[in-house]
């Protein structure tokens, strides 16, 4: 399994109570420091399209929160 697979394992078994723009952030930069990991490592594009998806939903009630 790659890296970035992990953290959205991890991503989504927090509660959505977590999920500020701050945590949102940090856990942007996580998933970011993931896929270089994966790149430099020999596992490019090993993102799993379906747990991405679940992304959105945070994404788009911090920004009707706004």
């Amino acid at each position: 399994m790659c890296t970035i697979s992990v953290i959205y394992d991890y991503g989504q078994q927090l509660p959505q109570t977590f999920w500020t723009e701050e945590s949102f952030e940090h856990y942007h930069q996580l998933l970011e420091a993931a896929k270089l990991f994966d790149q430099q490592s020999g596992q490019p594009d090993c993102e799993d399209p379906s747990k991405a998806l679940w992304i959105e939903t945070i994404k788009s009630r911090l920004l009707s929160k706004e």
